[in-house]
């Protein structure tokens, strides 16, 4: 009972205990979550409105800004319908050549601060002119901008005379063709004619000359240095005319064509030199007029044609040509698709902005309210911070719990590690452990049983030490013995025969290259036909025959037609069946004649070659299976069945055949050194691995000469047996 009531202390304890826990960790989770509910709401209307005033912001903007540089333009007065037209055209334009149309429009009041008068089209006109021309020179629209307005200032009564809109187009084409005829830029050709000034113009000069001259003198220059130097020649023209004693104006007072006054000073110079014609030229130009005239006469011709070129320009067609070559695509469909949006927005601003100007107005109201309630304000500013504190204190809560879990699975992480650290360690200490193991049993093995080991080998070596006297005096038989040669000599002619089956056009082939070069060496060298006549008369008649040969098959092909052509069909009526037997007959001759091939044909098909290697094969079966002792067996026998004639000579009972046989045996069957079965080329045989394993040592026994002298009483064939056998073994 004791411990039954100690055991329900301890369950009412901990129920004590864990009950509060779990109503905590129930708030914590419930805070958790609704915190997390509240953040993601919170984040999801924010993002909804941040999208949604980006979009209108994105889709509003190039409208406003486009009316925004609308306004800048309507600041110098510029009336409404002209600034209609300039928003039509700034569309077009920037669907055209994809440009920006708020940009377009800001250059036009560039263009109507420099240009002043500017009515109708006009404004219009010079924008899209300067905006192509810009497009067209690769230059920027300020430049062209600041260039236009230079160059009305200069051409002003011109461009009066002609209307201002044609006037400007001109003025685009004529400067887009310089530019590609004289590889200028817009900028530069702008510089030229602010050196220049009015000068030329008020001298009588069209702009196609003016342009000409400048463009030209550009190549080796730069565009405000060629505007000084003609200008100094304008310059210098009056007094030339008192020097030289020519006339250099019309009968309207206007200057002369720059060619035909080129031409003047030219012919006055004559054939002078470059110094004397500096010299002759000094007396009433200045250096820089100098400079002008020899660079310009070099080439009056291509001066000529430049401002006839110029001249054809009157629009601004070659600028727009240049213009589209440039296009992009891409950048033209952006634009597009902007210029619809703009479109589009322009007509809905009007009525969106009255609300937008109410708004400004509350906020203005708003602002002099804090102002005039001072102590409301300040509420409300506590009442903000309030809320954005609790939000703070949910977000911290919600950071802190993250961040716990966070690093719950951090350390769930490094226990799986461990857990995988101890799967890969242990196999890898066992394998350890067994390879130490392994080595130990091997060192063991190795100090018990390397005495052993090392004395079979020394055995070893001095039995086949031993028997290299033998084996070399039976390798000096075998090379004395004439059958190894004849074997030696068919292997030889088999070898070579089947390099030729196989290696025959690589021969025929390397054969002709070389009767071709000796040919040629001798036929294009009198010389070598002289002094090697013998050789060249040879290769003569090697050709001969060889032409003959070749002439054969022409020959016979000739005379198998003409025996086929040939008829000895009789007239005489014996018979329609035996002149059609006879008729048939010779028919089967012809055709058998025609069959006949004077020139074999060999069949060097795959069943030759493999001919050729089953007799191979065999073939080294033989050699395989020869046996020299039992040879030299033999070769005792029959010397003994010879000896068995001579009177007092009997033959034994056994036979050497039969001795020779037996040690043939005993001895395991000795071969030929080397040509064991196992032996390959790189290893060299048994024998010879045995030899290098032992320090290569090698015996050479020669037997230079064996002289047999009998000085004594004959021998008896008895005798001469019993030495025999002995010396047999």
């Amino acid at each position: 009972m004791k411990q039954l009531e100690k055991l329900m202390l301890t369950i009412g304890l901990l129920d004590k205990v864990t009950g509060p826990m779990r109503g905590i960790q129930k708030t914590i989770q419930q805070v958790t979550s609704q915190s997390r509910k509240a953040f993601m709401d919170t984040a999801a209307g924010v993002t909804a409105l941040i999208a949604a005033s980006s979009t209108f912001a994105a889709t509003v903007n190039p409208a406003n800004d486009v009316n925004n540089a609308l306004r800048e333009v309507s600041s110098l007065e510029v009336a409404d319908y002209t600034l209609k037209r300039l928003n039509q055209a700034g569309l077009q334009y920037s669907i055209q050549f994809g440009e920006s149309a708020a940009n377009y429009v800001r250059s036009a009041y560039d263009i109507q601060s420099a240009i002043a008068g500017l009515t109708g089209d006009d404004l219009p006109r010079f924008t899209t002119a300067s905006g192509t021309l810009a497009k067209a020179t690769k230059a920027s629209v300020g430049d062209i901008t600041s260039y236009v307005g230079t160059m009305y200032g200069i051409f002003q009564k011109q461009a009066d005379q002609m209307g201002k809109g044609a006037w400007v187009e001109q003025l685009a084409g004529k400067t887009a063709a310089a530019v590609q005829i004289f590889k200028t830029t817009g900028p530069e050709m702008a510089s030229a004619f602010e050196s220049i000034g009015a000068g030329a113009t008020s001298m009588g000069v069209n702009l196609q000359e003016q342009m000409a001259v400048l463009g030209t003198l550009q190549a080796t220059m730069s565009g405000s240095e060629a505007g000084t130097k003609y200008a100094a020649f304008l310059e210098g023209l009056s007094g030339a005319q008192a020097e030289f004693g020519l006339n250099f104006s019309d009968a309207n007072g206007d200057l002369l064509p720059i060619v035909d006054i080129l031409q003047k000073i030219k012919g006055e110079m004559g054939g002078m030199g470059w110094d004397q014609s500096r010299d002759f030229l000094a007396g009433a130009f200045n250096d820089e007029a100098v400079d002008f005239i020899q660079l310009m006469s070099n080439d009056i011709g291509k001066l000529n044609g430049d401002i006839a070129n110029l001249a054809k320009q009157d629009g601004m067609e070659k600028a727009i040509w240049m213009a589209e070559k440039m296009q992009d695509p891409w950048a033209r469909l952006a634009s597009g698709v902007q210029a619809v949006s703009i479109a589009i927005w322009q007509k809905a601003l009007p009525s969106i902005e009255p609300y937008i100007n109410k708004i400004t107005a509350l906020t203005s109201t708003l602002v002099a309210w804090a102002d005039k309630y001072p102590h409301l304000t300040k509420y409300i500013g506590l009442a903000v911070t309030a809320v954005m504190a609790f939000i703070a204190v949910g977000g911290s809560l919600t950071l802190m719990i993250g961040l716990l879990r966070f690093s719950y699975v951090g350390l769930i992480g490094v226990s799986k590690l461990w857990a995988l650290r101890l799967l890969v360690v242990t196999p890898l200490l066992w394998a350890k452990a067994a390879a130490l193991w392994g080595v130990r049993t091997a060192m063991l093995a190795f100090i018990l049983y390397g005495p052993a080991v090392a004395a079979f080998f020394g055995i070893l070596k001095t039995s086949i030490l031993t028997s290299l006297p033998a084996i070399w005096a039976f390798t000096a038989a075998l090379l004395a013995n004439p059958l190894t040669w004849i074997v030696v000599g068919i292997v030889a002619v088999v070898a070579a025969i089947a390099g030729l089956i196989i290696y025959w056009d690589e021969v025929t082939a390397a054969v002709n290259k070389s009767w071709s070069w000796l040919k040629n060496l001798f036929e294009n060298n009198a010389w070598m036909q002289v002094i090697f006549a013998p050789i060249y008369g040879g290769i003569l008649a090697v050709d001969a025959v060889i032409d003959a040969f070749q002439k054969i098959p022409e020959w016979w092909q000739s005379f198998k037609a003409w025996f086929a052509n040939t008829s000895f069909t009789p007239n005489w009526n014996l018979g329609a069946e035996l002149i059609d037997g006879l008729i048939q007959k010779w028919n089967n001759l012809q055709v058998w004649f025609s069959s006949l091939l004077l020139i074999p044909k060999w069949d060097l098909s795959l069943d030759a070659f493999e001919s050729i290697k089953k007799w191979w094969v065999d073939f080294k079966a033989w050699l395989g299976n020869l046996n020299p002792l039992s040879m030299l067996g033999d070769s005792a026998d029959w010397l003994q069945s010879k000896l068995s004639w001579v009177p007092g000579i009997d033959a034994p009972e056994a036979k050497v055949t039969e001795k020779v046989i037996e040690q043939n045996r005993e001895l395991g069957g000795l071969a030929l050194p080397g040509s064991e079965p196992t032996q390959t080329e790189k290893d060299g045989g048994l024998f010879q691995t045995i030899s290098n394993m032992f320090g290569g040592s090698s015996k050479t026994v020669q037997v230079d000469k064996i002289e047999v002298n009998n000085h004594g009483s004959g021998v008896r064939g008895d005798d001469l047996m019993h030495e025999l056998e002995m010396a047999a073994g």
